[in-house]
C-alpha cells in the first residue's frame, strides 16, 4: 500500500472518533479477538503463550483492544522496511510520539514489553494489512452515509423550521430560529424587524409569523438595513422599524473588558482627549446601562464636539444609533419605576441640542436624512427650511425676524415611540439666536404627503405633545389641509421655545392597546404578555 494514502487515513483515525469505528468494523469482518489470540498462540508457544492464558492477561488483552494501530504505524514506518529518508524518519517519529500520547489520553495502556515483541508486530501487521482496504470501505461508507443524513437534516430543517411556533423550544433551537427570541425563561416570537429569517414572513413557504398575522415580508429589501420583515399591516418597510447593522469603527482604546471606557472619559478633568474615541463607540452592541453612560458622555463633551475637525456626521450616528437602541430595547418601558424610556429621551433631546450646537460652528445651513431622524439647520436670512422624509415633506418658511440667529428642525417618524394613528411625521421645532438662546419668530409650516392609506381629511388638528412622556395631546386648532392638493399649512406666531408637534385626527388622543403587536405594544405605554397587548 503507498505510504502517503496510509498517513492520510490514518490521521483521519487517530484524530477523530472514527478509530472506534474502524475497531468495530475490523472486530465484525475479521473476528479480531479471536483470530489474533490464535495466532498469538501458535506463534508464541516458545515464549509460554497459550489461547487461554494470553486472553486471561488483562494488559494484552487492552492492548489487542486498543493499540493494533499504534504497532501497525510503528512497523510501516521503520527505517529498514521502508528506506526512508532521514527527514522523513523524523517526522514519523514524531508522529509515532503524537500517537502514544492520544493513546495515553484514552487511557489504554501500553505494555511496553509486548511492545518490544517484534513477533507481535508481524502478526498484527500481516492480519492489520490483509483487512485494511476492506476497513477503510467501511469507513467510507460509513462517512457517506453519515453525509446524507446531514442533508437530510438540513434539508429538513429548511423546509419546517419557519412553520413552527416559538413556543416550547428550547434555548438552542430559539436563538438559531431567526424569528424567535429567549426571554431568559421562555421562547417567544420576535418583534418583526428583529426577524433575520424572511422564511418565516413569506405566505408561499407557510411562513409561521404572515400566517398567523404577525408580520409581513418585506417586498424590496434595502441593503443598508437589516430588516427582513415588517408589521402586518404594513405594505412597506416604514421608516421608525429601521434596523442598522452594528459598525466596526470602535477603538481599542475606547473599550475595556466590560464595556466602554465612558466611565474614565466622564471623569476625565480635560475630557476633549477621548473627543476622536467617544465618535467611534460601537453604541449599537451596548447594554442598557452602558447606553446612558455613552449618552451622557457625548452631553458631556458637546463642546469638545464641536470641533470643527470633527464632521456633523459623527453626531448623527450617536443620535440615530441612540434612537434605535431605546427602540430594541426590552428591558425599556414608559410605565416602570425602573429601566424608564423617558430618562434616556431626556438624554436624546440633550444629545440632539449638543447636534445643533455643533453645527453653528460647522455651517449656516445644513440637512441629513437619517430614516429614524432628519435634521435641518438654517441662518434666518434664508428665509425657509425643508425637509423630505418617507411620503412627506416638511417646510418651515418665515418673512422677517428681528435678530440673526438660526431654525432648529428635527421630522422624526412617529411610531418609533409608540404613538399610532399619527398622520404626520413628529415636527421638533426651535428658533434661537446665535448664542444658542431661544429666539421669537412668526412661522408658517407646510406639510404635504404622498402616501396611500388612511389619509387626512378637513377635520385633521395640529397637535403638541410632551416629546418625553410621549403623551398628553393638546389640539392647536385644525392644520388647514386640503385633500385634494395634499397639503397641510399652519401659521404659528411668536414661537418663542421648543415645540413637538404632529398632525393627526381626535383618534390620537386615545393610545389604546387593541390591535398592537409586540413591539407597538412596548413602545407604548402598554405590556405585550407575549401573545396580547394590555
Amino acid at each position: 500500500m503507498h505510504f502517503k494514502v496510509i498517513q492520510q487515513y490514518l490521521i483521519q483515525i487517530f484524530y477523530s472518533r472514527f478509530l472506534f469505528e474502524l475497531l468495530y468494523c475490523l472486530t465484525k469482518v475479521g473476528k479480531i479477538n479471536l483470530d489474533l489470540l490464535d495466532i498469538a498462540a501458535r506463534k508464541n508457544q516458545k515464549n509460554n503463550f497459550t489461547k487461554r492464558n494470553f486472553s486471561r492477561n488483562s494488559k494484552i488483552k487492552n492492548f489487542i483492544s486498543c493499540n493494533p494501530y499504534y504497532l501497525f504505524t510503528k512497523q510501516i514506518w521503520d527505517k529498514k522496511q521502508l528506506h526512508l529518508s532521514e527527514i522523513e524518519v523524523e517526522k514519523h517519529n514524531n508522529f509515532i510520539k503524537i500517537v502514544q500520547v492520544s493513546f495515553l489520553q484514552m487511557n489504554c495502556e501500553i505494555n511496553q514489553q509486548i511492545l518490544q515483541s517484534m513477533e507481535i508486530v508481524s502478526i498484527l501487521f500481516e492480519y492489520i494489512n490483509s483487512r485494511f482496504q476492506l476497513a477503510l470501505s467501511l469507513i467510507q461508507n460509513y462517512i457517506r452515509m453519515l453525509k446524507k443524513l446531514l442533508i437530510l437534516i438540513a434539508s429538513l430543517n429548511s423546509v419546517f423550521s419557519q412553520t413552527i411556533d416559538c413556543a416550547g423550544m428550547i434555548q438552542t433551537t430559539c436563538t438559531a430560529a431567526g424569528y424567535c427570541f429567549w426571554t431568559g425563561t421562555a421562547c417567544r416570537l420576535a418583534e418583526c424587524h428583529k426577524v433575520s429569517d424572511i422564511r418565516a414572513c413569506r405566505s408561499s413557504l407557510n411562513g409561521f409569523l404572515v400566517l398567523n398575522n404577525k408580520c409581513a415580508e418585506i417586498p424590496s429589501i434595502n441593503s443598508n438595513f437589516l430588516n427582513q420583515c415588517m408589521e402586518f399591516d404594513q405594505t412597506t418597510m416604514m421608516y421608525s422599524y429601521v434596523k442598522f447593522p452594528s459598525d466596526i469603527t470602535q477603538l481599542s482604546s475606547s473599550q475595556t473588558t466590560g464595556g466602554y471606557l465612558v466611565t474614565t472619559i466622564m471623569t476625565a478633568r480635560y475630557t476633549s482627549k477621548y473627543k476622536y474615541e467617544i465618535v467611534t463607540v460601537n453604541i449599537l452592541t451596548a447594554s442598557t446601562s452602558e447606553l446612558m453612560n455613552i449618552m451622557n458622555a457625548y452631553i458631556q463633551m458637546q463642546y469638545d464636539l464641536a470641533d470643527t475637525q470633527i464632521h456633523p456626521m459623527y453626531l448623527e450616528k450617536a443620535i440615530y444609533e441612540s434612537m434605535q437602541a431605546i427602540r430594541d430595547d426590552v428591558a425599556l418601558t414608559l410605565t416602570g419605576t425602573t429601566n424608564k424610556r423617558q430618562d434616556y429621551y431626556t438624554l436624546l433631546w440633550r444629545m440632539t441640542d449638543a447636534y445643533f450646537l455643533k453645527l453653528r460652528a460647522y455651517q449656516p445651513f445644513y440637512i441629513s436624512n437619517k430614516y429614524l431622524i432628519n435634521s435641518g439647520f438654517s441662518h434666518f436670512n434664508r428665509f425657509s427650511l425643508t425637509l423630505g422624509s418617507q411620503y412627506q415633506t416638511t417646510q418651515i418658511s418665515w418673512t422677517s425676524y428681528n435678530d440673526n440667529g438660526y431654525l432648529e428642525l428635527l421630522v422624526i417618524p412617529a411610531e418609533q415611540f409608540g404613538i399610532l394613528s399619527s398622520l404626520s411625521d413628529i415636527f421638533i421645532i426651535r428658533p434661537s439666536n446665535i448664542d444658542g438662546s431661544d429666539a421669537t419668530l412668526t412661522y408658517s409650516l407646510q406639510w404635504t404627503w404622498s402616501y396611500t392609506g388612511t389619509q387626512p381629511t378637513s377635520s385633521a388638528n395640529l397637535y403638541t405633545f410632551d416629546k418625553i412622556e410621549m403623551n398628553g395631546f393638546t389640539s392647536q386648532g385644525s392644520a388647514g389641509c386640503n385633500t385634494s392638493t395634499k397639503t397641510c399649512t399652519i401659521n404659528i406666531s411668536s414661537q418663542s421655545t421648543t415645540k413637538s408637534y404632529l398632525i393627526a385626527e381626535t383618534a390620537i388622543t386615545s393610545q389604546v392597546a387593541t390591535g398592537r403587536y409586540y413591539t407597538r405594544c412596548r413602545l407604548g405605554r402598554f405590556t405585550w404578555s407575549g401573545t396580547s397587548c394590555a
